[in-house]
């Protein structure tokens, strides 16, 4: 069109195809970053100023039980009903996550990142795995704490005892000094119990497969048994000459604690 309406025809022309494009490029963006959520392992929520369900993932799908279809523009808190997340919801920064323990099993850890015009995101990763790892792994620590203190007591009444003991009797003597070294015995094996804990739970530390000849393992690791006898138990093993692609350390502490719980726990003349 000639003349000046042609002028303004052209010009809304190049408006539209401008909003055209950025319109494509906006879906192609939001494309993308539904794609990302999916393939994200943490469950993620968009929520809006108002705290409504605009958008969640899979995962979020499974950690709240719930459906984008039938949840979408839904308060977040008719998903979430913990008086907690009410509360950290609520309050004026979300620096650290919160931890949800529902009805069952499942322990959550929940994030929320504000972003854009009082939005916000809402993270959820599982770790009831986690969580179950560390309450055995507090156990543990609390009981071998409560062993050591046994034998630590037992070792320092017997060094009252020989303080107070007249050195000439050689059999008060001898006895502590056997009992001692039982209980000194005992200690290690702790000890060495919490270090292999240490190294199991350190992820740099890999283990080192080599050829393992069992029978020659079990073979040194009785004769020890027997030495902590002392000849108070019969040995015998009957074993197929067995060879094991394994960590050396770790299958032989393995054994250690078979053969010396044997010696332990079995009856003078068993």
């Amino acid at each position: 069109v000639p003349g000046p309406w042609g002028d303004i025809y052209s010009r809304l022309y190049r408006l539209m195809r401008d909003q055209s494009r950025s319109r494509a490029g906006l879906s192609h963006a939001l494309w993308r970053f539904r794609q990302a959520g999916e393939a994200m392992p943490d469950g993620v929520v968009v929520l809006d100023a108002a705290d409504h369900i605009e958008w969640m993932n899979p995962v979020a799908e499974e950690h709240l039980g719930r459906g984008l279809k039938r949840d979408r523009q839904q308060p977040i808190t008719t998903l979430v009903r913990h008086p907690s997340f009410a509360a950290y919801l609520a309050s004026p920064t979300y620096a650290e996550p919160l931890t949800l323990r529902g009805e069952t099993e499942r322990i959550l850890s929940i994030q929320l990142v504000p972003y854009g015009d009082n939005e916000k995101l809402l993270l959820s990763r599982d770790i009831t795995r986690w969580e179950r790892l560390e309450s055995v792994r507090r156990d543990f620590i609390a009981n071998v704490s409560h062993e050591l203190r046994t034998p630590l007591t037992v070792m320092k009444g017997f060094l009252e005892t020989l303080s107070d003991t007249d050195r000439n009797d050689e059999r008060t003597y001898r006895r502590s000094l056997e009992l001692m070294t039982g209980q000194a015995e005992r200690m290690q094996r702790l000890v060495e119990d919490l270090l292999m804990l240490s190294r199991l739970e350190d992820s740099r530390s890999l283990l080192r497969e080599e050829p393992l000849d069992v029978p020659a393992l079990v073979a040194a690791l009785v004769n020890e048994g027997q030495a902590i006898s002392r000849g108070n138990h019969r040995f015998s093993t009957k074993l197929d000459p067995v060879w094991l692609l394994a960590s050396r350390e770790e299958v032989r502490s393995a054994f250690t604690n078979l053969v010396t719980n044997a010696v332990h726990y079995t009856p003078p003349g068993g």
